[in-house]
């Protein structure tokens, strides 16, 4: 490895896989735990950011570069990045503390990842329809909801353009490396094998672990877990419940894992269906203009992965 790499998500683009599976077992880098990640860059309020201290809290050590993969600096998907304001602070400190690094950002078609987000929100403890939780702003407006006040989701978080371009302005355009997620998907040891290459990371490909994400929750899981979800006040803010009960948000999320696996409770279903149709067509229309752009910016065509153009 030349440089330090910094790699920031998107959520949802298999990082988990990337923290558990791959970088760990990088013999020529150092991969640094998310746990001191966090500690070095999203504990700091922005006025109480310290470059050498974050690097302190690193605890990188020698001369050996170093890894750091965590998806929450690229921003929660929940808050659309507060507003957009935590991505591009986040974006700043990367900066002034690991100036001569390399990015890493996944990116994925926008329609596969907003059904992906929300199913997440549910897991999460979520209980409002996909479109109470995507078009909030119809349903507060008589509350005087102000986004810069509380975020919630935010389709902007999804202009992947906006966040590549401005990273490209921090560290320089050569430095700044985009991937779609459906390319690692769809052949895996051969983008593997490209992407060890491009930034010289020594690992045996052949004896990775076979560890495969737990599946998304069906359509009759999803719909259970919408109404267990009213029985605890965690883990979204978003949400209405109607009694906490101590110790059944644990309780139902292994008894839902468990349920994912019964074909009875019907298979996956599709971003489409999820989404529904006039949310789908909003999708392609709001971010054909910002994926064109990106499309000029990304070495792998897009149009093959479905991204709206």
């Amino acid at each position: 490895m030349r440089r330090n790499l910094i790699h920031i998500g998107y959520h949802k683009t298999a990082t988990n896989w990337f923290q558990c599976v791959l970088y760990p077992r990088v013999e020529n880098g150092e991969y640094l735990h998310r746990k001191r990640v966090r500690a070095a860059f999203l504990r700091n309020s922005g006025l109480m950011f310290d470059e050498q201290a974050a690097v302190s809290a690193l605890g990188a050590k020698g001369n050996t570069p170093f890894i750091l993969c965590e998806e929450e600096l690229s921003g929660n998907i929940h808050t659309g990045g507060l507003f957009g304001c935590f991505t591009r602070e986040i974006a700043r400190r990367l900066k002034r503390a690991l100036p001569d690094s390399d990015v890493v950002i996944f990116v994925r078609n926008q329609v596969d990842m907003i059904a992906s987000v929300y199913r997440q929100y549910v897991k999460e403890g979520g209980t409002y329809s996909v479109n109470r939780y995507l078009h909030h702003q119809r349903f507060l407006t008589e509350s005087g909801f102000q986004p810069a006040k509380a975020p919630l989701f935010s389709f902007d978080h999804f202009d992947y353009a906006a966040l590549v371009e401005f990273y490209d302005e921090l560290f320089g355009q050569e430095r700044v490396h985009v991937y779609p997620y459906e390319a690692f998907k769809k052949d895996n040891h051969a983008f593997m094998e490209a992407y060890l290459y491009r930034f010289g990371m020594d690992v045996d490909l052949e004896a990775l672990p076979d560890i495969r994400p737990n599946p998304p929750y069906g359509r009759g899981v999803l719909r259970l877990a919408r109404f267990l979800n009213h029985f605890s006040r965690r883990d979204v803010l978003y949400k209405r419940y109607w009694l906490h009960v101590p110790g059944f948000y644990k309780l139902r999320g292994s008894t839902l894992k468990r349920l994912s696996k019964l074909p009875v409770l019907g298979g996956q279903i599709r971003s489409e269906m999820l989404l529904g149709a006039k949310n789908v067509a909003f999708i392609r229309e709001r971010y054909a203009e910002s994926n064109r752009r990106l499309a000029h910016r990304i070495e792998y065509p897009l149009s093959d992965y479905g991204y709206p153009l």
